[in-house]
């Protein structure tokens, strides 16, 4: 399992983002398994999770990765921060809801077909990908 991220020692930013991937799959796994009382727990963790990936990736990542980028691949940046938005108010109305609400299982499936579209970077080219990958590393150091 991947501690949390207040034990991990300095890592990249690339690290951090891809730690962050593989940890909210594994709690979209675990709804999909939970019981209906398990379930608040899992999206509040997995919302936690999400809030502090999508700041990471506006601030650091993005923000690199932008910088350093010719305008067709500063463009994917653009929509991988739109759909960071969309993760945003996905995450906003999981809030309102209550897990008894019929909408509340549909929005976190919706909201994982987001992130999981998102962490494969069907956005990003491999050559793009890599570009800010790099990119991303040597603002961090």
């Amino acid at each position: 399992m991947v501690p949390p991220r207040t034990q991990r020692r300095r890592l990249d930013a690339v690290a951090m983002l891809t730690e962050d991937h593989e940890r909210v799959r594994k709690l979209f796994r675990a709804f999909a398994d939970a019981e209906r009382h398990d379930s608040r727990e899992i999206v509040a963790l997995t919302c936690t999770e999400l809030k502090v990936h999508t700041t990471l990736g506006r601030e650091i990542f993005y923000a690199a990765a932008r910088s350093k980028l010719n305008d067709q691949d500063a463009a994917l940046i653009d929509a991988a921060e739109a759909e960071h938005r969309a993760l945003d108010a996905l995450i906003a109305r999981l809030g309102r809801l209550s897990p008894d609400d019929p909408a509340y299982a549909a929005t976190f499936t919706v909201l994982a077909a987001y992130v999981d579209h998102h962490i494969t970077c069907d956005n990003l080219s491999g050559d793009a990908k890599e570009r800010c990958f790099q990119e991303a590393r040597q603002f961090g150091k």
